[in-house]
């Protein structure tokens, strides 16, 4: 049976329309979390987006710009969960000729992917479809990449500002989404250049606020999303030293709501997206201070097992080949989330990141899925393929528990790769999901794969530039 892992929040005996809204989510949640047990529905959720993959209703027509990001959302549910391989969706070729007819030429230079046949080159969908053509990995996915490559790099620097930053199409508006959008994107086709990297770090830090998240330009207020964009830009870049981190750390950790899973923004409410918006950011945090505690050290030695896991699930190394040092230091979770607990919420060990991770999947699995299939925002909502994605990845993020957890389950067994360290919660004992890196938000398996494919082996290049 579910329970709130942490107080319910409290309006100062002053009531809002914020503090009656959350009163409703928490009272509404209360009543799923009576459910004696649960389980991860995947022959359902798998129906729900092997068919938006081959035809869609018309009362959703409104995302006809939104193609190349449908076919992520569904491709990349599938992969985590496991199922993809046997779902019932088109042929490969079929898709990467799809997303092929995606891009357009530009008038400034080069060209990008729209939002569906001849629509105007976005960043958005550009990301959408490059993801998708790594997670579909054929030779014929990684073909299209090639072909476009010059055209897409040359678009690139037609949308980048002098101050670092980068507008999401010509003509178009500044946001830290355009930047981790196009970065990434060069990431994975190996153009990342000095000329596209130069003030980039300069503009993404300089929009990280007083609370310590990310906003979408400098002087905004500080949200999940854009923490996510800021911190990954900056970590596939290998530009971390000057982030606040102990700022950013304590802004994420106060994204836990009373229910378990995450908010957005300051004095939100709870939505399931952000099990990977946030959780993420988390992941990545953690993974960003494991790699400056080696970089303390030797340069090249994980100082712990954990250490080694967060920086396999980063593709910062392969664990597989990198020796790291045999002493057991957990991250610390002081002042974290998991630091304090309701007297009456079972004693669950922490794991690797700095918040409940077990409070965070009970969140989804009790109150997110639908009875037909999909996963939604909050309890009584419909369920999309937008949050069936990012619910199911933030909550295969959160599962990774760390080197202590795989002795415990495995005492015999050594370490040998970072899924060792996977451990699900022990309540849905049966609902494993595929192991996420956090910065690409595919399995990790995928992500190796494609790295390989670009720079011959699974890691991301020490110096990108």
């Amino acid at each position: 049976m579910g329970c709130f892992p942490f107080p319910p929040i409290g309006d100062d005996n002053y009531a809002t329309e914020s503090s009656v809204s959350h009163a409703d989510t928490e009272n509404n949640v209360r009543e799923y979390f009576k459910v004696p047990s649960a389980k991860l529905a995947f022959s359902k959720h798998q129906a729900f987006a092997s068919k938006a993959l081959k035809e869609l209703p018309s009362r959703i027509s409104y995302l006809d710009a939104s193609r190349p990001w449908l076919c992520i959302w569904n491709l990349n549910a599938l992969d985590v969960m496991g199922v993809r391989e046997n779902s019932d969706i088109p042929d490969p070729d079929d898709m990467v000729d799809f997303l092929g007819s995606c891009f357009s030429k530009s008038a400034e230079g080069g060209g990008g992917f729209g939002g569906g046949p001849q629509q105007t080159p976005h960043l958005a969908p550009t990301y959408a479809t490059v993801l998708s053509l790594i997670s579909i990995g054929t030779d014929k996915a990684f073909a299209l990449l090639q072909e476009h490559k010059q055209d897409l790099y040359d678009w690139f620097l037609s949308l980048k500002q002098p101050d670092g930053s980068f507008v999401v199409h010509v003509g178009g508006e500044v946001d830290v989404r355009g930047s981790y959008c196009c970065i990434i994107s060069a990431v994975l086709i190996n153009m990342v250049t000095p000329e596209l990297l130069e003030n980039v770090e300069d503009f993404l830090l300089r929009c990280q606020t007083y609370e310590g998240g990310f906003a979408c330009q400098p002087y905004e207020e500080a949200h999940g999303g854009y923490t996510f964009c800021a911190i990954s830009a900056l970590a596939l870049i290998r530009k971390t030293k000057r982030l606040n981190l102990q700022r950013l750390k304590k802004w994420l950790v106060a994204r836990q709501t009373s229910v378990g899973g995450f908010n957005g923004r300051t004095n939100k409410l709870v939505d399931s997206c952000y099990s990977f918006w946030i959780g993420a950011s988390h992941a990545i945090l953690s993974g960003i201070e494991a790699d400056h505690r080696m970089r303390q050290g030797d340069g090249k030695t994980p100082e712990s097992a954990d250490d080694a896991i967060l920086l396999d699930m980063l593709g910062y190394i392969d664990i597989t080949k990198t020796p790291f040092k045999q002493n057991s230091v957990t991250p610390s979770t002081e002042g974290s989330a998991s630091a304090e607990r309701d007297e009456n919420w079972e004693d669950v060990p922490p794991g690797l990141f700095h918040f409940d991770q077990e409070s965070l999947q009970k969140y989804v699995l009790y109150c997110c899925q639908a009875i037909t299939g999909g996963l939604r925002d909050k309890p009584d909502m419909s369920p999309d393929h937008y949050h069936t994605n990012y619910a199911l990845t933030g909550w295969a993020i959160s599962q990774c528990r760390g080197k202590e957890h795989h002795a415990k389950e495995n005492p015999d067994v050594p370490l040998t790769s970072a899924e060792d360290g996977v451990v699900i919660t022990r309540d849905p004992a049966d609902s494993v999901l595929k192991f996420v890196n956090p910065l690409f938000s595919l399995p990790r398996d995928r992500v190796t794969t494609a790295l390989k494919q670009i720079y011959g082996n699974g890691c991301l290049p020490e110096e990108v530039a």
